[in-house]
């Protein structure tokens, strides 16, 4: 987790994916998107920002991601910024996932 974080710091990762998510949301309609499912999102910075601008009457979030850590500061986040928002974080690789079971 430490090289991928000194790799974001070192590049202008964050700025090209807020200017692509920006553009998307001029370009696409996606007031349709009620759930979305995400695999390895880390702490899922990026997938609430995209939902937060493009997909908000998203009600499902289902997420995929091994890392404990990541999954720790993806379920505080999920709290913070989508409250009313049904989600599950599986602590698993995408492997082993049995699926959901609804």
């Amino acid at each position: 987790m430490n090289v991928y974080s000194v790799f974001l710091s070192q590049d202008k990762y964050s700025e090209i994916i807020v200017a692509t998510i920006s553009k998307l949301n001029g370009q696409l309609s996606l007031a349709w998107v009620k759930s979305c499912i995400t695999i390895g999102p880390g702490n899922g910075e990026r997938e609430l920002q995209f939902i937060n601008q493009c997909a908000r009457n998203t009600s499902k979030f289902v997420a995929i991601e091994p890392d404990h850590e990541s999954a720790e500061g993806l379920r505080t986040r999920l709290v913070k910024n989508l409250p009313g928002v049904d989600s599950q974080v599986f602590e698993t690789r995408i492997q082993s996932w049995k699926g959901l079971d609804d």
